[in-house]
């Protein structure tokens, strides 16, 4: 397991893997509510402020956002190595990704456009 991080309301518990997947658990009962799979090692999992949508990071390039309630995709791309982390800003708005090909991205959460690409 890469990273764990617990939903805002601490009912969930959100998972990253190098077994390609992401996962989100019942806090207080321990059983699997969803599973993500990616394309290759997933390294981060969060949820975003309000708990309604949950990011990952994966090696096969992509960021991804699930709606935590019909778990529905929006797929970021634009990464041309692994992505190593996403974080959604503090209103929930944003998305940002850390990727291996040198640079961050701006998204914009609800409909995955990016905003900026910031070369590091």
């Amino acid at each position: 397991v890469n990273s764990a991080a617990f939903s805002p309301d601490g009912k969930s518990l959100a998972t990253a893997s190098a077994d390609s997947s992401a996962r989100i658990f019942d806090v207080a009962t321990g059983e699997l509510i969803y599973s993500f799979e990616h394309g290759d090692v997933v390294w981060s999992a969060s949820f975003s402020p309000d708990g309604s949508q949950i990011c990952t990071s994966s090696s096969d390039g992509t960021a991804r956002i699930y709606d935590t309630r019909t778990f529905d995709l929006v797929q970021l791309c634009g990464h041309t190595l692994p992505v190593r982390n996403a974080q959604f800003s503090a209103d929930g708005a944003l998305l940002c990704t850390a990727s291996g090909d040198g640079t961050a991205r701006i998204y914009e959460a609800e409909s995955g456009a990016m905003v900026h690409k910031l070369p590091h």
